[in-house]
């Protein structure tokens, strides 16, 4: 038994040093793949609503409390509305709409809208966080707790970015504009 031992631990010292060092990369590149612990959340439905999860190129109705993340699309047909949950920031989509999520990470909601409504109502936010929303013709970077709106026509030529409580800056054109409290900017064609 004693001699058993022996070339279990001479052959352990020798297999040791080359397990650890992949066995370190694997756990390194496990956390590298985490997904974020942040995800949307499907927190109201009416009407007929579709999904079309990431990486899947199939619509299918949206469940009532669903996870959202990135690379998901929800379409919304004419009367139907829905509200996500991103932390502390909700998001109302109306009738009619096209969404997508861009990018949802840990800091970061970009969200695409290709016609139809959006309105953002955000609580509080961190200087390290971005909230943005994209459009055909612009990209709405909210700065800070407020209320903003953007809405865009079916031909995704026009958009319409609103501030009601909260400031926001807009990226159209190669040229940025501000968005302050109780101000609206419309944005046509897509030059």
């Amino acid at each position: 038994m004693r001699t058993l031992n022996k070339h279990f631990l001479n052959g352990m010292r020798m297999v040791l040093p080359v397990l650890l060092p992949l066995a370190i990369t694997s756990v390194a590149r496990a956390d590298d793949s985490d997904p974020s612990a942040r995800v949307a959340r499907l927190g109201y439905v009416q009407g007929q609503v579709s999904i079309e999860p990431a990486g899947v190129d199939e619509w299918a109705a949206a469940d009532l409390n669903r996870p959202l993340t990135t690379g998901d699309k929800l379409w919304l047909d004419a009367d139907s509305r829905v509200e996500l949950s991103i932390g502390s920031a909700v998001v109302r989509l109306g009738s009619a709409t096209g969404f997508s999520f861009l990018n949802l990470d840990d800091h970061t909601a970009q969200m695409q809208v290709t016609a139809g409504t959006a309105s953002v109502h955000v609580r509080t936010m961190d200087e390290n966080d971005t909230l943005e929303v994209d459009t055909p013709n612009s990209v709405v970077s909210l700065l800070g707790p407020g209320d903003y709106r953007v809405e865009v026509n079916d031909a995704g030529d026009t958009s319409v970015v609103k501030g009601s409580g909260g400031t926001a800056e807009v990226s159209a054109g190669g040229q940025e504009f501000p968005v302050h409290p109780q101000q609206q900017i419309t944005f046509t064609g897509t030059d």
